[in-house]
């Protein structure tokens, strides 16, 4: 399912209260909320969804220097 929806940016396993995190990009509200009802709800892996929304973004894109 990750691989081939659009709305999916990114996906990532994490430790903490949630096993997965993703990042995900719809066109308005409501079709995040279809996207939820229609994709997210009707996977039986699921158990629940926290839904974080940006209010603005600070910062983008920073560079790490590993080295």
């Amino acid at each position: 399912m990750v691989a081939t929806r659009e709305e999916i940016l990114d996906c990532y396993a994490t430790t903490g209260d949630a096993d997965y995190h993703l990042r995900v990009v719809c066109r308005s509200k409501e079709a995040y909320y279809a996207f939820l009802e229609d994709v997210l709800f009707r996977n039986p892996v699921v158990a629940r969804v926290h839904t974080n929304l940006v209010l603005k973004e600070i910062k983008r894109h920073g560079l790490l220097a590993l080295g």
